[in-house]
C-alpha cells in the first residue's frame, strides 16, 4: 500500500507512487486500486482516455471490455494508463569499484612477487613466459607479418579490406532482414555489425591458425623453435584485422547516435576472452590437422553452421527454451551478448555473463593446449 498527502494534490502537481521491493511479472495480471481515506464527500479523481501515447503523437485505439476502466465496478468510456517502473540493486553494482580496486590490488601483488622472484633467481610461470616471450619476440614479429602480408598480397585496396568487408556484410543483412524480413530489433545496424565484427574475427582466427603448421613444415623440419609459436601468430595477426574492423563499428555508432559510455572500456576484456577461446581451438585444430587433412574442410562446415547458431542476425528471443539451454554452450554466444551489452545498452552486464566468458575463453585453451603438447613431438613425422 502507498499513501499520498493530500497537500501534493493540490492544482495540477504529478505525484509518482514508489512501490518498494517490488517487481513485475510479464506472466502476471496486476490490478491498480486507489481509493480515497479521510476525506468527506470526495474522492479520486481519475483522468484516462482512449489513446496510447507514443512519445511526440498517439495512436487511436478502440478498447475492449478486458482493457476499459472500471470505477467501483462500473466501466467508463476509455482506458487507464500508467507506466510502472521498477529498480533491482544488484550487489555487483553496488560493489563494483571494490571488486576493480580487490583485482588491482592482487595484480600489483602479483607484480611485487614476481620481482622479488626474479631478484632471487627464482624460475616462475610468468619469469618464464617473459624470458620465452623476449627470446622468441622477433620471430614472433616477423610471423604476423608474414602472416598479414601474404593476406593482402596482391590486393589493390590491402588493409582496407579489413574495413569494407564487415560494412558490406552488415549492409547487405541489414537490407535482407530489416527491409524484407521487417525485424524489429532496436538499434539493428549496431547490433548487427558486432555481431559480424566478432564471428568474423573468430573465424578467420581459427582458420589461419589451423593451417599454420602445415603451411610452415619446411621452417619447423630445418630449425627448432616452440612450435605453440606459429598458431600463436596467426591469432595475433588476426587480431590486428580485428583492430581495423572495430572502425567500422565505431562508425555505426556515430551514425545511430549511440553515445561511447565508459562501460565501452570492458571491451578490452571480452576481447581478451574472445583471444584465448580462439587460440585454444587454433591449437586444437593446427595439432589435429597434422595427421588428419580433411580437419581444414569440416571446420569449414562447422563454422558455418556455428554461424547461423548464433544470433547475428536474429534475436534470441524467438528461440524455443530447448534451444536456449544449448545456447549456454556457445562461446560465441556469450562474447557477442557481452560486447552488444557494453555498447548498445552502455552497463556492465552481470557477474554472470563475466564467469560464462571466462569459463568460455579459459576451457578451449586448456584443451586446445593440452592437446597440442601432448602431440607436437609427433608433428615431424608427419610433415
Amino acid at each position: 500500500d502507498t499513501t499520498v498527502d493530500v497537500a501534493d494534490l493540490v492544482g495540477t502537481n504529478t505525484v509518482t507512487l514508489q512501490f518498494v521491493d517490488f517487481v513485475l511479472n510479464a506472466d502476471a495480471d496486476y490490478t491498480l486500486q486507489i481509493s480515497a481515506a479521510g476525506m468527506p464527500a470526495q474522492g479520486a479523481v481519475l483522468y484516462y482516455g482512449n489513446d496510447y501515447s507514443l512519445g511526440k503523437g498517439s495512436i487511436p485505439q478502440q478498447i475492449t471490455v478486458d482493457n476499459a476502466l472500471w470505477v467501483n465496478d462500473t466501466m467508463l468510456d476509455g482506458m487507464l494508463c500508467y507506466k510502472a517502473v521498477t529498480v533491482h540493486q544488484h550487489w555487483f553494482g553496488q560493489y563494483y569499484w571494490g571488486i576493480a580496486l580487490a583485482g588491482l590490488v592482487l595484480l600489483v601483488v602479483h607484480a611485487l612477487r614476481t620481482m622479488r622472484a626474479f631478484a632471487n633467481h627464482v624460475e616462475t610461470a610468468t619469469i618464464q613466459f617473459i624470458r620465452l616471450t623476449y627470446r622468441y619476440e622477433f620471430l614472433v614479429t616477423q610471423l604476423i607479418s608474414k602472416s598479414f602480408k601474404n593476406k593482402y598480397k596482391r590486393s589493390a585496396l590491402g588493409v582496407l579490406w579489413s574495413l569494407l568487408n564487415p560494412i558490406m556484410t552488415m549492409s547487405v543483412q541489414y537490407v535482407v532482414f530489416s527491409l524484407l524480413f521487417k525485424s524489429n530489433i532496436p538499434n539493428f545496424a549496431l547490433y548487427l555489425i558486432i555481431g559480424i565484427v566478432c564471428f568474423n574475427f573468430f573465424n578467420e582466427a581459427v582458420t589461419v591458425a589451423s593451417q599454420s603448421i602445415i603451411f610452415n613444415a619446411s621452417l619447423i623440419r630445418k630449425v627448432y623453435m616452440p612450435r605453440v609459436i606459429y598458431p600463436l601468430s596467426s591469432i595475433l595477426s588476426s587480431m590486428v584485422n580485428l583492430v581495423v574492423a572495430l572502425l567500422p563499428l565505431l562508425l555505426v555508432m556515430l551514425i545511430t547516435w549511440t553515445p561511447l559510455r565508459p562501460s565501452a572500456l570492458l571491451v578490452v576484456f571480452v576481447l581478451l576472452c574472445l583471444f584465448l577461446c580462439s587460440l585454444g581451438f587454433g591449437l586444437l585444430l593446427s595439432a589435429l590437422m597434422v595427421f588428419f587433412r580433411d580437419v581444414q574442410y569440416l571446420w569449414g562446415v562447422v563454422s558455418m553452421i556455428w554461424m547461423y547458431l548464433t544470433p547475428i542476425f536474429y534475436p534470441v528471443t524467438i528461440l524455443p527454451g530447448w534451444m536456449m539451454n544449448l545456447m549456454q554452450l556457445n562461446p560465441m554466444y556469450h562474447f557477442i551478448t557481452f560486447m552488444r551489452t557494453i555498447l548498445m545498452n552502455g552497463i556492465s552486464p552481470a557477474p554472470g555473463l563475466y564467469a560464462a566468458c571466462l569459463i568460455s575463453a579459459v576451457v578451449p585453451f586448456v584443451i586446445g593446449l593440452v592437446t597440442f603438447k601432448k602431440l607436437e613431438d609427433k608433428f615431424i613425422f608427419y610433415l
